[in-house]
């Protein structure tokens, strides 16, 4: 038997970490989805070398460490776009699909191997919604709550200029003003300025994310900071080196299932 799934990349544009109890439990914020991302195929059949980390989590948690994955991964890893929670979310699917559990219960095991795995904290919660996401709690749905950033299908543009590593510190940022702002007025516009507004006030961003963003406002484009990562996404310009994906209004899900 096997099952294949599918979950979009995530790319945050600013967050805030949540503790509770001495522990995360995930994060606000806002961010895009896009149509490049994660296709996993989960079988009993064994083949190929065993996973690790986060993927063994998500099958642990679904009582399901008998079946084995396999991953097409259309998305930069340690860039910034959500590619462990695709990860996670993507084997989560298709492993309770041949589980016969429900979308919630997948969810809550992708997320929850995101926090043990420290590799995200928001990403898996986006990618369960889609589209252009504000998360104004964190978990995972149906529990927290979430807007939706109105936007008509859009062309974005990305430049992945390093990878970075995600230090403690950098889990100490506040995006509270800039999610207020994009609460008060939701396009994409105001999420793109509001995101390299907190890259910049936070003190994240660097040298080439700066030359970047100006590359494209000399374009007359909208650029922001992809996080964690060295990268700049961007809307209504060109850069000849940049490549390309369309924001996803689609959420994680199932391709097919073959029991």
């Amino acid at each position: 038997m096997r099952a294949t799934a599918w979950s979009p990349g995530h790319l945050s544009l600013l967050f805030r970490p949540i503790v509770r109890g001495g522990s995360y439990v995930g994060s606000e914020g806002a961010g895009v989805c896009i149509d490049r991302g994660v296709t996993t195929t989960v079988t009993d059949e064994v083949d190929g070398e065993p996973v690790h980390g986060i993927v063994t989590r998500v099958l642990a948690g679904l009582c399901a460490k008998n079946l084995h994955a396999t991953h097409d991964i259309d998305v930069p890893v340690g860039a910034g776009f959500g590619t462990s929670g695709a990860l996670a979310l993507s084997t989560a699917l298709a492993a309770a699909a041949l589980k016969n559990l429900g979308y919630v219960a997948a969810v809550k095991a992708a997320h929850e191997a995101e926090l043990a795995c420290s590799t995200g904290l928001g990403d898996v919660a986006a990618q369960a919604v889609g589209g252009a996401v504000i998360r104004t709690e964190p978990g995972f749905p149906p529990h927290p709550s979430f807007d939706r950033v109105p936007a008509p299908p859009t062309r974005m543009g990305y430049l992945v200029l390093g990878e970075r590593s995600t230090p403690a510190s950098l889990l100490d940022v506040d995006a509270l003003p800039e999610l207020d702002r994009v609460l008060e007025g939701a396009t994409l516009g105001t999420l793109f300025e509001s995101g390299l507004s907190f890259s910049r006030r936070t003190g994240l961003t660097t040298p080439r994310v700066e030359a970047a963003v100006e590359a494209v406002e000399a374009r007359g484009g909208v650029a922001a900071q992809v996080h964690l990562g060295e990268t700049v996404v961007f809307t209504d310009a060109e850069l000849e080196e940049a490549e390309g994906a369309n924001l996803s209004p689609s959420p994680a899900h199932v391709l097919e299932v073959d029991k």
